[in-house]
């Protein structure tokens, strides 16, 4: 019987990382760190419910459930943890893209009012165009951010 307890044990010896991101999702988080600075946090895989706890949507609704959707990433202000938005990372073939979702994140998030940006996957991002989308966005939903927020990008 082996004794051994050690940490080094119970760690994979393989090379390749152990993430619950899509290369995607991975590539569109470093593009969201260089847009944002050091401006607001970035949560990924944030359950749909704890976002809406914290809404316009009644307790009701909330208790009705969400199942386990998750939004891919959400920006709250550094300074008062509120949620400045919502983005959702479409890495869908494009012939999937129009297709209607049962679970429509629009429609949650207009009658919560908090601000949703879809993005599609792509190789290269164009970093002024994705800080635009996210500072109007913003804006769009009356939030008010930290003044700096998305000032410059790095």
């Amino acid at each position: 019987m082996n004794t051994d307890l050690s940490f080094r044990n119970s760690v994979p010896q393989s090379n390749s990382a152990i993430t619950w991101l899509s290369y995607a999702e991975i590539n569109f988080f470093k593009v969201l760190n260089r847009v944002i600075a050091d401006d607001a946090f970035i949560l990924t895989k944030v359950p749909v419910s704890e976002v809406m706890k914290h809404s316009s949507v009644s307790e009701k609704e909330i208790a009705r459930g969400f199942g386990d959707q998750v939004f891919d990433f959400v920006l709250f202000d550094k300074t008062n943890f509120s949620v400045l938005c919502v983005i959702e990372l479409d890495d869908r073939p494009q012939s999937l893209r129009k297709l209607s979702k049962e679970f429509s994140f629009k429609k949650i998030c207009g009658d919560a009012g908090v601000g949703l940006i879809e993005i599609p996957a792509m190789c290269g991002y164009d970093l002024v165009r994705i800080k635009h989308k996210i500072s109007s966005t913003i804006n769009k939903f009356g939030h008010n951010p930290s003044q700096n927020l998305l000032c410059s990008i790095s």
